[in-house]
């Protein structure tokens, strides 16, 4: 064989190379300018982006009643508003709960954040809006596992020694 059969050959080859080779290039430039873009037009969107002002996280009616609680009780128990109500049982039973979704209002807790009170509150407000009571099945579960559960009327105004006198009767059903 002669060197001049494989000149065609070796022309194809290197036009094949650069073919490929030009192809990478260029598809690797729109890629950049395509992803410049819409970097530019996510860095848009997040100039844009308008914050509401943050709010309080609990209304003020139920506000007023945890400013009250927490002067009512001792300065050693630990006050939760709004606790899951699985994560008051081992992790290994939450599954077979099925709890999930299920809060309690105000979870009182020792200072080693071992449940002793939960407080579910009665808001007349709110009759027709059954998502934010505790179904019975729950309470009576709480109560099974040793949480007592204290069910307290919302109002305008409490008074301390009241609901000190409903929290010691809740944690201690013989008084």
């Amino acid at each position: 064989m002669n060197f001049a059969d494989f000149v065609p050959f070796i022309i194809i080859g290197v036009i094949v190379i650069a073919v490929v080779l030009y192809a990478v290039v260029l598809n690797r430039g729109i890629n950049r300018s395509g992803s410049e873009g819409t970097n530019e037009l996510m860095d848009e969107r997040r100039r844009n982006i308008r914050a509401s002002k943050v709010t309080s996280f609990m209304p003020p009616k139920i506000m007023n009643f945890f400013n009250v609680l927490q002067s009512a009780m001792p300065s050693n128990y630990v006050l939760i508003p709004n606790v899951a109500v699985e994560l008051l049982f081992k992790r290994v039973m939450r599954r077979d709960l099925r709890l999930q979704g299920q809060y309690v209002d105000v979870c009182v807790f020792t200072p080693n954040f071992v449940p002793v009170l939960v407080i579910n509150l009665n808001d007349f407000s709110r009759v027709a809006d059954s998502t934010f009571d505790l179904p019975e099945n729950v309470k009576s579960m709480l109560r099974s596992s040793g949480i007592p559960v204290m069910d307290y009327d919302m109002r305008d105004s409490y008074s301390i020694d009241d609901l000190r006198r409903t929290i010691a009767k809740s944690m201690n059903p013989l008084l």
